[in-house]
């Protein structure tokens, strides 16, 4: 036990905690006499509930997020590079303009999430759930997207050169002037999306996309992902 804690000066920032009428994360972590913009970083906050907290511009670079329910939580502009969110529950999350560059949200649920202008540069999407989500001018540049669903999903302006989408799905996205330039499209489904020119969805079926009127191929070795 640390004799060095003051229990008063404790006790008193619980109280103002509990009393406090403001969700905001900022306010709370303030009242808690830690800094929201250093002590965060690489917190344990596996499976914490945070269900629609206010959390923009919060600095968790790094944090374990694993198993955290975050849905309509406001992440806009929070520094999440390299944070552990597998498993996470992000649904109606706001992550505009976030850093997740290099985060892990292997098979976390994004759907409906606004990740506009977020930076998800090299970050693990494999198997998540991304349906219904606003990507529009994200930077996926190198992400992994294998298995993904990103049906109805706004890509509108993305950077996904270099991404691997690797059987994603992506029924009904959006994808008017994004950049697909060396991104890895081996048995993606991309039926119905929308925004693509004949030139580049014969270059993606070349490259081993598949759209409604490709070339014959085995279905039963499509993979729609489950939907979290």
């Amino acid at each position: 036990m640390n004799d060095s804690i003051d229990w008063d000066q404790l006790e008193d920032s619980i109280e103002k905690i509990i009393d406090a009428e403001t969700d905001d994360f900022f306010v709370l972590a303030e009242m808690a006499g830690l800094n929201p913009r250093q002590d965060f970083a690489g917190a344990n906050l596996i499976e914490a509930n945070l269900i629609e907290a206010n959390l923009s511009r919060a600095y968790l670079s790094g944090a374990y997020l694993s198993g955290a329910y975050l849905s309509g939580a406001n992440l806009s502009g929070a520094d999440l590079s390299g944070a552990n969110l597998s498993g996470a529950n992000l649904s109606g999350a706001d992550l505009s303009s976030a850093d997740l560059s290099g985060a892990n949200l292997s098979g976390a649920n994004l759907s409906g999430a606004d990740l506009s202008w977020a930076n998800l540069s090299g970050a693990n999407l494999s198997g998540a759930n991304l349906s219904g989500a606003y990507l529009s001018g994200a930077n996926l540049s190198g992400a992994n997207l294998s298995g993904a669903n990103l049906s109805g999903a706004d890509l509108i302006e993305a950077n996904l050169s270099g991404a691997y989408l690797i059987e994603a799905y992506l029924s009904g996205a959006y994808l008017s002037g994004a950049d697909l330039s060396g991104a890895i499209v081996e048995k993606a489904q991309f039926f119905s999306t929308r925004g693509i020119s004949e030139t580049n969805k014969d270059d993606l079926i070349q490259r081993g996309a598949i759209f409604e009127d490709s070339p014959p191929y085995d279905r039963s070795e499509s993979r729609t992902p489950i939907r979290k």
